[in-house]
Formats: C-alpha cells, sequence, structure tokens
C-alpha cells in the first residue's frame, strides 16, 4: 500500500502558521500514524537571510508603526492575483519547492500561510500535485486567493460568502474552523489552583498573554494596577519566548505582588491554563483568538491592533466574543467593569458557543486523508488496467 503524503508550507512571521500546521499534523498522524507529513518554512529554506530581514521588518513594522502596517494591508486588501506585485512575490521560493515536490513526491500540498509559489506552479501546469490552503484569520486579504489553490479551509460562514464574492467556486470552500489543538480532558479547579498556586478558587483569574503583546511600556502600570484592583483578581502572566519580558516582570513582581500575580514563560498547555481562566486578555491573533472561542473563554483584545488582527477584533467585537481595549487605561475600565457585571462574562461564553466552529484540525485532516485515498485508489485502478 503507497504511504500517504503531505507537504505543509508556513512560516515563522509570528507563531500562529506554524501551531495551525502542527496541529493538522497531529490530527492526519492520529487517522494514519503510517502518513508522512513534512512541514516547511519555505521561505526560511530557500532564502534565509532575505527570510529573517522580512520576517523582522514584519514584526517591526507590525508592533512599532501599525499605522504604516494598516495602510499596507489594505491597499493590497482586494488586488487581483495578475497584479504584479503578487506575481513578484510568487517568485521567492518556486525553485526550491520544485526540489521539495521532486524529493518528497506529496499527495497534497497544504499551505498555512499564503505562500505564492505552489498556487503559480499549478497553474502553469509544473505539477499536477493539488493545493489545498487554511485561512488562518477571521478576514480576507487578496494573498490569500489564487485560481491554482484546489480548496480553502475557512473558520466562519462570515469568510464564505467574501470568497465566492471574490470569484472562488463554492465547492472549493469548507467551513471547517480554524485549526487549534483544544484537548478534551480539562483539570478540576482544584487541581488548576493546585497547579499554578493560585491562593482562591472564589477570586477571578485572569491570564494576560504578554508575549503576545507589545506591553512592555506600560508594564509596571498594568502589574500594579492589577493588584490594586476591585474587585481582587489573581493574575498569570504569560511571556511566552520573550526572555527579556520575563525577567523583567519577574523582577517587578517578586516580593511585592507574588501572592496573586504568576508569572510563566514559554508554556505547551496553553490551553489547560485559557480553560481555567475567567477572562484571558490577548491580542487578536487568529489561532488564540479561536482557542479561546472553542473553549467559550471571555476575551478582551488588548493593544494596537493592524490588518488582519484589526478584523479578527472587528469580527469577535461584533459577535459579542470580546471586547477591545486600546490602552492600559481601557483594559483596566474593561476588566473591572466585566468582572463587576457577571452577565456581560456569561454573555461572552454564549456568544461563543454560537459562533465557535470546532474541530478544525480534524475536519481539515479528514478533507486531505479522503481526497489522497481517492487520488491513490485512482492510480492503482490505472495501474491495473494495463
Amino acid at each position: 500500500m503507497k504511504v500517504k503524503k503531505v507537504l505543509i508550507l508556513t512560516t515563522n512571521y509570528g507563531d500562529g502558521h506554524l501551531k495551525a500546521a502542527k496541529s493538522i499534523e497531529r490530527e492526519l498522524l492520529i487517522k494514519e500514524p503510517n502518513i508522512q507529513v513534512n512541514i516547511i518554512n519555505l521561505f526560511q529554506e530557500a532564502h534565509p537571510h532575505i527570510n529573517e530581514c522580512v520576517r523582522f521588518l514584519y514584526l517591526k513594522c507590525y508592533s512599532k508603526f501599525p499605522k504604516i502596517y494598516d495602510m499596507l494591508y489594505y491597499s493590497t486588501k482586494d488586488i487581483k492575483r495578475n497584479f504584479y506585485i503578487n506575481n513578484l512575490i510568487g517568485i521567492f521560493g518556486k525553485r526550491k519547492l520544485k526540489k521539495f515536490l521532486r524529493e518528497m513526491q506529496p499527495d497534497i500540498v497544504l499551505n498555512t500561510f499564503p505562500v505564492l509559489a505552489m498556487p503559480i506552479l499549478y497553474k502553469k501546469g509544473k505539477t499536477k500535485i493539488p493545493c489545498y490552503t487554511v485561512i488562518t484569520d477571521y478576514g480576507l486579504h487578496s494573498q490569500w486567493i489564487d485560481p491554482g489553490v484546489s480548496k480553502y479551509f475557512i473558520g466562519h460562514e462570515v469568510l464564505y460568502n467574501q470568497l465566492v464574492n471574490q470569484g472562488v467556486p463554492s465547492d472549493k470552500i469548507e467551513v471547517t474552523g480554524i485549526p487549534v489543538t483544544i484537548e478534551s480532558e480539562g483539570i478540576t479547579a482544584e487541581e488548576f489552583t493546585k497547579k499554578y498556586d493560585i491562593k482562591s478558587s472564589k477570586m477571578p483569574i485572569v491570564t494576560l498573554l504578554a508575549g503576545a503583546n507589545s506591553v512592555l511600556s506600560s508594564l509596571d502600570k498594568i502589574v500594579k494596577k492589577f493588584y490594586s484592583m476591585e474587585p481582587k483578581v489573581q493574575v498569570i502572566i504569560i511571556c511566552g519566548k520573550n526572555k527579556n519580558l520575563r525577567e523583567r516582570t519577574c523582577k517587578l513582581v517578586e516580593g511585592r505582588y507574588e501572592d496573586r500575580i504568576k508569572v510563566l514563560g514559554f508554556v505547551d498547555n496553553l490551553h489547560e491554563i485559557m480553560k481555567g481562566s475567567d477572562i484571558v486578555i490577548s491580542k487578536a491573533g487568529g489561532i488564540t483568538t479561536s482557542e479561546a472561542l472553542n473553549m467559550n473563554v471571555p476575551l478582551i483584545i488588548f493593544g494596537s491592533t493592524a490588518g488582519q488582527e484589526r478584523e479578527n477584533t472587528k469580527f469577535l467585537s461584533k459577535s459579542g466574543c470580546a471586547y477591545y481595549a486600546r490602552d492600559y487605561k481601557q483594559l483596566l475600565d474593561t476588566l473591572r467593569n466585566v468582572l463587576e457585571n457577571r452577565k456581560l462574562i456569561q454573555d461572552m461564553i454564549n456568544n461563543s458557543s454560537k459562533i465557535a466552529v470546532s474541530g478544525g484540525s480534524k475536519k481539515i485532516a479528514d478533507s486531505i486523508y479522503k481526497r489522497i485515498s481517492k487520488i491513490n485508489e485512482c492510480v492503482e485502478i490505472g495501474s491495473e488496467s494495463k
């Protein structure tokens, strides 16, 4: 029996695209342990120095100059795929991708980032391998769309009409939900308080995903205000891979606030912490917000948003699943208001359960597996008829 092979193209422009790839890989391996899945950062493999430069500029532009990022995002949001800039971008990684296709011979190529090289090869007849795309946000940008894409996996029906209006045939679209990994088994409130050294299960638990936010400029104020605010809260601050942020936060908390404020670095069980929290404060990345939606966790989006995260914020706010706070003063006012009016929390939970499309990773894996099985079946029938 032929080994099934999947090539997933992603990037390191933020953690979300890789997390989506890993989540789908996990479901594919659960479905068939022998399946061969390769996850590749194509830009990094093809042009490592250029990629690191672009990544640095991308992240700096987003965090330091959101208005410029917004301008670039919205000025290209609706341009057609035959626009010369899009074709120029498609050149990057094309030669390297041809090499990977020859060596790996995948049955399907899946994008969790708008990598243009694969659809261009497919359109030009350079390959017959179908290309699938996972859109990891709740807003549509032209960079995701290409006639060479055989299937789009989307997070919500709101994107369905947008894709159809852009000329994408409806049979190419599947509403699967954004792929996230949510463990079905949680831990009890008692186990949670013990594991994370929480003093009281009766006091609200607020988790701040600080590693994903530009909070350094207002960190001192945020920590002090969190500790002194009424009603009293217990706070878990997750700094992610930002060592500088973690060291600075630990120094702030140590000896003064550590009885009710816990500081963590990178965690691989974020779903567990989010599930045990009363409120999560985060930026509006597609993966993180989808995790919150799938667990029905109330969300406050904090910090300046631009581009795709602005679109995510609009969608979540309009749906009643999240509140948005631009600065730390708005954050504290919003948090206080929500905690003093528990109905607001319950409303967010109810709204999340209504719009969340769960099981995205499994649905995508099932669709890919079904397509590969069909391809292999046709190959076997063709071989037998010779």
